[in-house]
């Protein structure tokens, strides 16, 4: 009788340990794998982000409204152009459309840091392009240049800053979840590359940006920073 006692109180001490285990390792995902998804994701991104700088952006022609513009910087001081799908991530696309619409009210003179949104389907452009009341040129290309850049569209949103020798200084693709991302990259425009472009910088001292300035790195990545969006 005794020794069946002793065997139970062994099993439940067992079960006790397993419990105990199950608790910490549970733990442990909650406050480290999270954090761990989110360092591999950003630095997937970087790694992708940094295979795009310096290279030249094509000369794209594309049509707004009946008419056609392209991309070529090279008689301005640079310009941003964002390429999207208007089936890719929602929540993202929101976050940079209205970013991309706070940068082109503070632009000093639009015509010499442009900003154009392409989209990959006609009736995507013109729908974006009202329902959040635009006012850079949202575009779209032909058919046979889609397919000659589909390098280009092959991740969505994308976001490009090209400066005047056509070349590709900074680059974004945001992530599902991972708006800190898309928040760290306007911030190093805003506080790097538009300056020297005559944007009206102060203007994102009331922005939620703002409040990434002295943020740890570390901090951001782990989203624990996340910000709404403009």
């Amino acid at each position: 009788m005794q020794h069946r006692t002793l065997i139970k109180l062994l099993a439940a001490a067992n079960l006790l340990q397993l419990a105990a285990l199950a608790v910490v390792i549970a733990w442990f995902g909650k406050a480290y794998l999270v954090d761990m998804r989110n360092y591999r994701d950003y630095v997937i991104n970087l790694f992708k982000s940094d295979y795009w700088i310096g290279q030249s952006f094509p000369v794209i022609p594309f049509q707004v409204d009946g008419d056609t513009a392209q991309t070529d910087f090279t008689k301005t001081q640079g310009g941003l152009v964002l390429l999207f799908d208007p089936t890719s991530c929602q929540p993202c696309l929101r976050l940079v459309l209205e970013t991309l619409q706070h940068i082109y009210d503070h632009v000093e003179d639009p015509a010499q840091l442009p900003i154009y949104a392409l989209s990959s389907m006609p009736s995507a452009a013109a729908q974006f392009s009202r329902a959040f009341k635009l006012k850079y040129p949202v575009g779209t290309m032909k058919q046979d240049d889609e397919e000659k850049y589909a390098n280009l569209f092959e991740r969505t949103p994308a976001i490009f800053l090209i400066d005047e020798r056509q070349t590709i200084i900074q680059y974004h693709y945001p992530l599902a979840d991972r708006e800190q991302f898309t928040q760290l990259f306007f911030w190093k425009l805003v506080s790097t590359h538009l300056p020297a472009r005559n944007v009206k910088t102060a203007s994102f001292a009331a922005s939620p940006l703002k409040k990434l300035e002295g943020t740890s790195l570390l901090d951001i990545i782990k989203g624990r920073h996340i910000l709404a969006s403009l």
